[in-house]
């Protein structure tokens, strides 16, 4: 096989291969819901927005009740993983809400245009979980 023939052949199976396939760019602005259990109390619904920023691999921006009330994205993760033999998009990243709040630890998977997980956070004796759907804001 001649030079040529192998440049062409490698450049076929990275352009087919799932890895160089990126995953859909999250950059933009998120809204949805916020659903937070806080210890044994009943859940309370509230509502969620994100400014999120996606570079490659890292995930940046800010999250929060609203557009004006946000708390800067910490070490924002975006990766794709087989599941079922399908690729899905998992977004990971800390978040401190307020001044001294207790770290908080977001992990969400893109699902139909949502992003929909779970925020789980410790702090002062007291434990937090939030399940989040946000949707792009066009």
């Amino acid at each position: 096989m001649n030079s040529s023939r192998v440049v062409r052949a490698m450049i076929l199976v990275l352009l087919l291969s799932p890895a160089v396939f990126a995953a859909e760019d999250l950059t933009g602005k998120w809204s949805g819901s916020f659903v937070i259990t806080m210890d044994e109390n009943p859940p309370v619904t509230d509502k969620a927005h994100m400014v999120a920023k996606q570079d490659k691999a890292m995930l940046t921006g800010t999250i929060g009740p609203d557009e004006n009330d946000q708390y800067e994205i910490l070490k924002g993760k975006v990766e794709t993983v087989k599941v079922a033999g399908k690729d899905v998009t998992k977004v990971s990243f800390d978040v401190v809400a307020g001044s001294g709040g207790p770290l908080a630890h977001a992990t969400l998977t893109l699902v139909d245009g949502h992003l929909k997980g779970t925020l789980l956070a410790e702090g002062d004796g007291h434990k937090m979980s939030a399940v989040m759907d946000l949707t792009r804001i066009k």
